[in-house]
């Protein structure tokens, strides 16, 4: 989790008071960032479907993939996953039997391959990501778009 439990629960508290204002009895999120920022969940299979229902005097529920099970307990850090394949493999099989680029795959990187590279920095209150398709070459990973390099700071 990337805030304390108590920041957790003044977000819940927060969401719960806009839903009895609106009259909403049960919230259901499925976008990645907005579960994120209400839990601290980071999915690792973000294109897959998965979702929280929020009650509004019960715990919440979070489903999705039994593989990502572990990423939604509180005070474990998931490996950083920074990318997944893309190409004659995309959309991945759903059932993840592809590689993705995080800590303990050993799939070996050869030419040819492709991958969304996606490395991201989330805290508190700010974070960073970057995404960019690659290709894997001899000697150095090859951009596949050509883009300009700018940065958009968003206040």
């Amino acid at each position: 989790m990337y805030f304390s439990l108590q920041e957790y629960e003044t977000r819940l508290a927060k969401t719960r008071q806009a839903m009895d204002a609106q009259g909403v009895e049960l919230l259901f999120i499925t976008v990645p960032s907005n579960m994120s920022w209400l839990t601290g969940y980071d999915g690792w299979s973000f294109y897959v479907h998965q979702g929280l229902l929020v009650f509004p005097d019960e715990p919440p529920i979070w489903w999705g993939p039994e593989m990502d099970v572990n990423g939604g307990k509180h005070g474990l850090k998931k490996d950083s996953r920074c990318g997944y394949p893309i190409g004659i493999s995309y959309p991945p099989d759903w059932g993840e039997r592809t590689m993705s680029l995080r800590s303990g795959d050993t799939t070996v990187l050869e030419p040819n391959m492709t991958f969304h590279f996606m490395p991201g920095l989330w805290f508190e209150d700010w974070g960073i990501e970057i995404t960019e398709s690659i290709a894997i070459t001899e000697d150095e990973p090859e951009c596949l778009a050509s883009v300009p390099r700018e940065l958009f700071v968003k206040g």
